[in-house]
């Protein structure tokens, strides 16, 4: 009766781990997103009254809305293959050093979650661009209006 319940204690703890590991991965992802949302928002505050000088020289909004995608798009590709090329080197050394404790580097998790995080941040990205884009370049000069 003792193996029974232990069994039923281990599949109860392990169905708790998987839980809280999916709810990690979850806000990690979250909070990963809303620090890229809040960089790129802070950055296209600061330099509003340049952009309404671009609009009023009559540069398209669809121009700088592709070039700041472009240039976000650039950033997280970087991030990622940088953060992938740790993660890889990591396991190689642990491949080598014949440890128990690798980090599976190709569980399907990890890469939905890699490719969740790009996706949605450059959603937010885009949204965020296009609503400060959307205002008129006296707005984005003299700060009028829309805070974007």
């Amino acid at each position: 009766m003792e193996v029974v319940e232990n069994q039923e204690n281990f599949a109860l703890v392990s169905l708790l781990g998987w839980f809280i590991g999916i709810i990690l991965v979850i806000f990690s992802v979250l909070s990963i997103v809303f620090f890229i949302k809040n960089l790129v928002e802070g950055h296209l505050n600061q330099i509003k009254p340049n952009l309404g000088t671009f609009k009023a020289f009559g540069l398209p909004d669809q121009f700088l809305i592709s070039m700041y995608s472009r240039i976000v798009t650039v950033l997280l590709v970087v991030s990622f293959g940088i953060s992938i090329l740790i993660i890889a080197v990591d396991d190689i050394l642990l491949t080598f050093l014949q440890t128990e404790d690798t980090f599976n580097v190709w569980n399907l998790l990890l890469w939905g979650a890699i490719v969740l995080l790009f996706f949605s941040s450059l959603y937010f990205a885009r949204r965020i661009i296009r609503n400060i884009l959307n205002q008129t370049p006296g707005n984005l000069v003299y700060g009028r209006g829309n805070k974007g």
